[in-house]
């Protein structure tokens, strides 16, 4: 299953010649499979959805900068709604996929937590 997923993912971004041209539901789609996929191993923590995309910046032909917010339990099954930034590289034989997570605790306050992984085509 995780297989193809991960093929749809690909199949996504692969079928527009500039992954600068997909709307926000396109990524939606490619980050919510990304993240039933990846969440949990890369946040420890169960993930519900990705409730938002607020903002998408091309950086180039190749690198889309997107935000958001996405949904995820925590301590004692708490549901939490937090930030998060992505950036997906397409290169000619693989798509990098960098999301980052906002977090906030008393002890360490505001922080981000990152996880990276590339997809070969």
């Amino acid at each position: 299953m995780k297989n193809l997923k991960i093929a749809l993912i690909i199949a996504i971004a692969c079928f527009y010649n500039s992954i600068s041209a997909q709307s926000i539901s396109d990524w939606k789609n490619v980050l919510d499979l990304y993240c039933e996929e990846n969440f949990e191993d890369c946040f420890n923590w169960d993930y519900i959805e990705i409730v938002s995309i607020d903002d998408i910046q091309n950086l180039s032909n190749n690198k889309t900068k997107i935000s958001g917010k996405v949904k995820n339990t925590g301590y004692g099954g708490a549901v939490y709604t937090r930030k998060f930034k992505a950036v997906v590289i397409n290169y000619n034989n693989k798509i990098l996929v960098n999301f980052k997570k906002h977090g906030h605790t008393i002890l360490r306050g505001d922080y981000w937590t990152e996880c990276e992984n590339t997809f070969y085509k």
